[in-house]
């Protein structure tokens, strides 16, 4: 099945047995064996859509050059194979449909796909793969932009159908570029977001809304353009290449991602191949990122400090949970329909600045949002 919509792999370096190149099953002459393979990398050689940046066609195969590069581990060397670059079609849809089923047969199969692509408008194809399962996505966005308002792409994700949008966090968006509106759509929504100069100054926050994606979607413009040139409209302010990697770590030690995407990578504008190392290296952190789940939810173990808050104005207590694993805390809310019924209640993730709100006995924003979206 999937030979019909991939192409082989022509790869003419050699590399050290200690390097990525060696250790990974790769889509050269015949198609890899997925047995035990944990995650995936796809390349997509399309660069329609993509304005003045439609040279992130050849993205995957530079990237890649990097990648390969880069020192393997135990991890790398039994559960990752790279299965070539997707059949680019007629039409940008057709090369979108490729990319969606390729993607939700990986999903049958558990296994986290790493997709290199070339235009941010892929992403719909990613969030429609998710179909199969037929339960609530989570998405995270990290783009210099913040594309929701009529018929651009996130306000597109958010009314497919079928729909199974769950939520969408908005990271590193930059407000001198949001149209009227923008914000206000978000928060109506109940939609969690993080502008850029917030992420700056705690880029913990975003571990929080990363912990419950299914889906990253990582355009490479949230990048600072003397970290990251190779895109025509790259800004001279953004994330630093460091906060770019930790992202990718969060991403990946998050137990429920299934997807990683980056995009717009423009080989063109690319001085000495700076861009695409820094992918190369986004990517090596994602992937060390799942090398080191936890399996960390309060659902899943019982290696939890709980602590309960009485709130004001008469508030159901709150209950927190925090990882001995980890570290990392938990909110459970209860279900309004079921208020009397534990088993109903939600758990949510959440920080521990949330949990000293709760214990002055006010109620966290993070509480109040996720309780809208189960009214």
């Amino acid at each position: 099945m999937f030979e019909d919509y991939l192409t082989q792999l022509a790869i003419s370096s050699k590399f050290k047995p200690f390097q990525f190149g060696t250790s990974i099953d790769k889509y050269v002459s015949e198609f890899p064996n997925l047995e035990n393979k944990k995650i995936a990398i796809i390349g997509v050689p399309e660069g329609r859509k993509s304005g003045k940046n439609s040279s992130t066609n050849l993205a995957a195969n530079e990237v890649r050059d990097e990648l390969y590069k880069l020192v393997s581990n135990t991890f790398i060397q039994n559960h990752i194979v790279d299965l070539g670059n997707i059949k680019t079609g007629k039409t940008f849809e057709d090369t979108q449909v490729a990319l969606k089923t390729v993607v939700a047969q990986l999903h049958t199969q558990n296994i986290v796909s790493i997709v290199i692509g070339g235009s941010t408008e892929l992403s719909s194809a990613l969030y429609e793969s998710f179909e199969v399962q037929e339960k609530n996505t989570d998405i995270t966005f990290i783009s210099s932009s913040l594309p929701i308002l009529d018929g651009e792409l996130l306000d597109k994700i958010c009314k497919h159908e079928p729909n199974f949008l769950h939520n969408l966090n908005a990271l590193g968006f930059q407000g001198h570029y949001l149209p009227p509106r923008t914000l206000d759509v978000m928060e109506n929504l109940g939609f969690g977001h993080v502008r850029l100069g917030a992420l700056r100054n705690k880029i913990e926050e975003a571990e929080v809304l990363i912990r419950n994606t299914n889906l990253i979607l990582f355009d490479i413009g949230v990048i600072k353009h003397s970290d990251a040139p190779a895109n025509f409209y790259s800004n001279p302010i953004g994330i630093d290449s460091n906060m770019a990697c930790q992202l990718a770590w969060y991403s990946g030690v998050s137990d429920t991602s299934n997807c990683f995407g980056i995009f717009e990578t423009n080989p063109e504008f690319d001085e000495r191949g700076l861009t695409s190392k820094l992918v190369a290296q986004i990517l090596w952190y994602f992937i060390d990122g799942f090398a080191h789940r936890k399996h960390d939810h309060p659902k899943l173990h019982d290696e939890f400090l709980r602590y309960r808050c009485n709130l004001h104005n008469k508030q159901p207590d709150l209950l927190f949970h925090k990882s001995k694993r980890t570290n990392r805390w938990w909110m459970e809310i209860p279900h309004p329909r079921s208020q009397h019924n534990a088993s109903k209640n939600v758990t949510i993730p959440c920080s521990y600045s949330d949990y000293q709100m709760a214990a002055t006995g006010d109620l966290p924003d993070r509480y109040l949002n996720a309780l809208q979206k189960l009214h």
